[in-house]
């Protein structure tokens, strides 16, 4: 199957999709985030965020 993009909003543990598609039962695919968010890593300790700033 050809690649196909969908809008769908993640609730409550369950992606919504913005509109209609029709799929098999049980047909696998695959998701990729594009979020408008950017989530900083979690540093802890000295060491590693010494480390990372001087990337």
């Amino acid at each position: 199957m050809p690649q196909q993009a969908l809008k769908a909003i993640y609730r409550n543990g369950t992606f919504i999709l913005q509109s209609a598609f029709e799929l098999p039962e049980g047909t696998e695919v695959e998701l990729l985030i594009q979020s408008l968010y950017v989530v900083s890593p979690l540093l802890s300790g000295v060491e590693v965020k010494n480390n990372f700033s001087n990337l």
